[in-house]
């Protein structure tokens, strides 16, 4: 059986759901974990922001490795 080709508005779309959940779940992520260990550890909000700042970084860079990586394709 042939293999249907995706249509490139699913393509586009796909890429663009694929990056923002990449960027967004990690910030939410260690937001959420490091707002549940201050509230167990009495040490607010030094975790939150600690997780916080982690996600960010690790969305900036999953983000610049899918970049690299369409770039090379």
């Amino acid at each position: 059986m042939p293999k249907e080709s995706k249509s490139p508005l699913l393509e586009y779309a796909g890429s663009i759901l694929k990056i923002a959940v990449g960027i967004v779940a990690p910030i939410l992520l260690g937001f959420f974990v490091g707002n549940l260990i201050d509230k167990r550890l009495n040490s607010a909000p030094w975790m939150t922001l600690l997780l916080l700042m982690l996600g960010v970084i690790m969305s900036f860079g999953w983000l610049y490795r899918i970049s690299k990586q369409s770039q090379d394709d």
